[in-house]
């Protein structure tokens, strides 16, 4: 059961985004399939949202992530396209996800 009166917060994808492009760019995966791994992960983390609220927590503060692509990770192995296209459809996906759960 959760406190119904703490604030939570949600924050991640950020670590599943770097290891999705890291393996499209050693050609392990197609980028489509980086990008639909990174849906999957977004709503990895919709779905835990989802279990906190109905665990009974009232307030639930879940970020964005910010652009990766503008990371000095993403600048040493010249992803940058990459990397802020991966962070965008996760928000995307993690915003639109979360706009679907009972408030």
């Amino acid at each position: 059961m959760a406190d119904p009166n703490a604030l939570y917060t949600m924050w991640g994808g950020a670590n599943d985004i770097f290891t999705y492009a890291a393996l499209a760019g050693g050609g392990f995966i197609t980028p489509t399939q980086a990008q639909q791994l990174t849906g999957l992960s977004a709503l990895t983390m919709v779905g835990l949202v989802d279990t906190l609220q109905n665990a009974g927590a009232q307030t639930i503060v879940v970020f964005n992530l910010p652009n990766l692509g503008a990371t000095p990770y993403a600048a040493a192995v010249s992803a940058q396209a990459s990397f802020a296209g991966l962070t965008y459809a996760y928000n995307e996906t993690l915003d639109g996800g979360i706009a679907t759960l009972d408030d």
